[in-house]
């Protein structure tokens, strides 16, 4: 794997961590105890088969968690540009 390819996966990993806390206050707590074991399911499948093509289901799940981040994130934004706008 590239550099590049390493990166791009660090960043995943981090927003989807990141996202993950910010779901605890949005998301409701059974939901959120399905996506997370059920990611946990599919990863350790993924680990112990060996096989790459197993850890897709994790993946989708993870664009739950990752789709918060940006959320977030795009908020912060907004809310900084709104505020030098309406100065």
């Amino acid at each position: 794997m590239t550099l590049f390819g390493n990166k791009i996966i660090i960043l995943f990993f981090t927003l989807s961590l990141f996202g993950f806390i910010i779901s605890i206050k949005k998301i409701s707590f059974d939901l959120n105890i399905f996506l997370f074991f059920s990611i946990l399911y599919f990863f350790f499948t993924s680990c112990w088969l060996g096989n790459t093509r197993y850890f897709v289901p994790s993946v989708l799940f993870m664009g739950v968690y990752l789709s918060l981040a940006l959320d977030k994130i795009y908020e912060k934004i907004n809310i900084k540009i709104e505020s030098n706008y309406n100065k």
